[in-house]
């Protein structure tokens, strides 16, 4: 699978397409279940995922219907996201 990331003007926006299709998705657990792979995406996880949160990447969650567009961040260790108002 394919996630896809533009930067421009020192931002980020990245898209994680089906491997974090929404924002319930972001514990390294929780993946889909037809996922093939899912150590893989666990491993994918908690590498990306902690740098999204401190570079303050734009987030796409595009099957999350209410709020696609995130911001996360990490509190008590935890990545949580925020909706971009």
């Amino acid at each position: 699978m394919q996630t896809w990331s533009l930067n421009y003007d020192g931002k980020t926006m990245y898209g994680f397409a089906d491997l974090i299709p929404t924002r319930h998705h972001l514990a390294p657990a929780w993946v889909m279940g037809y996922d093939l792979f899912p150590i893989e995406t666990m491993e994918f996880k908690s590498l990306v995922l902690p740098r999204a949160a401190s570079g303050q990447w734009l987030c796409l969650f595009y099957h999350d219907i209410d709020n696609p567009l995130r911001t996360l961040q990490t509190i008590d260790g935890k990545i949580t996201s925020f909706a971009v108002n």
